[in-house]
């Protein structure tokens, strides 16, 4: 399940230049990046004992952007499971969580 480069060009021009693409097998999942309140849901779901096991799922339904359908990438994640952490972990990286802060004295 390819993704070509009129796609790719596509999903950029609807949903901005800042997208990650997963490819996995024969899979590609494509990710826009989170906004400060869907990370900031996702940060409250993961306070949230009800809602921590389902709150990575949450998130990643709402940044992807191809397959078009979701019944699509359930499809994708039911065939290759451990892909939903993987990209879970590409939204955090693209919302800056697992990148160090550069700190110092001015």
């Amino acid at each position: 399940m390819a993704i070509d480069e009129a796609k790719i060009q596509a999903l950029k021009e609807k949903y901005g230049p800042r997208l990650s693409k997963l490819e996995f097998e024969d899979a590609v999942i494509v990710l826009r990046k989170p906004t400060r309140g869907e990370y900031q849901c996702f940060r409250s779901d993961v306070s949230d004992e009800k809602k921590r096991a389902a709150a990575a799922g949450r998130l990643v339904k709402c940044l992807v952007v191809h397959p078009p359908e979701w019944s699509e990438v359930e499809a994708i994640f039911d065939e290759y499971p451990a892909l939903e952490d993987q990209a879970a972990n590409a939204a955090l990286q693209m919302a800056g969580a697992t990148k160090e802060a550069s700190v110092g004295k001015l």
